[in-house]
C-alpha cells in the first residue's frame, strides 16, 4: 500500500480529499470541507493515551513470550530480535519485516508471523 493510502487510513489526511489533518488517530476521518469534522483536543488527547497504553501493553506481551527485543525512542519503536529483523511500531501496531514485504497490524498477528505463542492473560 502506499504511504498517502496509509496516512488516509490512519487519520493524518482527510479519507476523501487528501488534505494534512495532524497526528494519525488511527482512524480515517474527514475534514470539514468534506462533511466530516477534524479531530477535536478531546480526540486527540484520547488517542496519544490509546497508542501510549499499546506501547506498554505489547512490549509486556513480548516480554512475557520471552521475545528479545530493544526499544528506541521511548517505546514508540521497538526493533524484535527475530531472523529477519521485524521493525513493530507498538501504539499503531504496525510491522514491517526487514528484507521482505511481509508487513500488518497488531501484536497477536505479530506473534503469528514470529511464531511465538502469545501468552495468555493468566
Amino acid at each position: 500500500m502506499g504511504e498517502i493510502a496509509e496516512m488516509m487510513l490512519d487519520g493524518t489526511l482527510c479519507e476523501c480529499c487528501g488534505v494534512f489533518l495532524g497526528e494519525d488517530g488511527g482512524y480515517p476521518v474527514r475534514c470539514g470541507d468534506c462533511g466530516g469534522e477534524q479531530q477535536s483536543f478531546d480526540r486527540q488527547q484520547e488517542s496519544k493515551e490509546r497508542r501510549a497504553r499499546n506501547r506498554d501493553s505489547s512490549a509486556e506481551l513480548l516480554r512475557r513470550a520471552g521475545v528479545q527485543f530493544d526499544t528506541k525512542n521511548d517505546g514508540a519503536h521497538l526493533i524484535v530480535h527475530t531472523k529477519p529483523i521485524v521493525d513493530f511500531w507498538p501504539g499503531t501496531g504496525k510491522y514491517t519485516q526487514r528484507g521482505t514485504n511481509k508487513q500488518g497490524r497488531g501484536v497477536f498477528n505479530l506473534f503469528k508471523l514470529i511464531g511465538v505463542k502469545a501468552p495468555s492473560n493468566d
